[in-house]
């Protein structure tokens, strides 16, 4: 009975010193380790800023101040690199430009006419993104304006 407690007392001291070696060699590579981060793709940036804008603008929109010209960082949905871009094909550079097209009319729109525009130009968002990426959708309904 001593033999067996003897031969088990060593076998878990040798358990403990070889787990003890392992642990070592880990936290010398995990100085150096780096997780890996989710980077958006450009085109995610781009759609993350408009967003942005967007939420002023619908502020800007009910106070009767009408944008004149479509920023032209909004042009970049064109050229961008998107997360998946193998996805991107002629349907999604059509809806691109509709949305462009949109916001044009919304510079030309008077103040009487501007939320009518504006909420059109929020819907062409979701149209594409019924088609593209609809993760974001509910957080583009709440650029819509009553």
């Amino acid at each position: 009975m001593k033999f067996a407690t003897y031969v088990l007392g060593c076998l878990f001291g040798a358990s403990l010193f070889v787990s003890c070696q392992g642990t070592e060699e880990t936290s010398k590579t995990d100085e150096n380790w780096e997780p890996d981060m989710y980077q958006p793709s450009e085109l995610v940036v781009v759609m993350r800023h408009m967003f942005d804008e967007n939420i002023a603008l619908k502020d800007s929109i009910t106070k009767g101040i009408v944008p004149r010209e479509v920023p032209a960082k909004y042009r970049e949905i064109l050229t961008a690199t998107a997360t998946n871009p193998s996805e991107l094909d002629e349907i999604y550079y059509a809806m691109a430009n509709v949305y462009l097209e949109n916001y044009s009319v919304l510079t030309q729109a008077d103040s009487a006419t501007a939320i009518e525009k504006y909420n059109i130009v929020v819907q062409s968002c979701i149209g594409c993104h019924q088609n593209y990426c609809m993760g974001p959708i509910p957080k583009i309904e709440k650029l819509y304006i009553d």
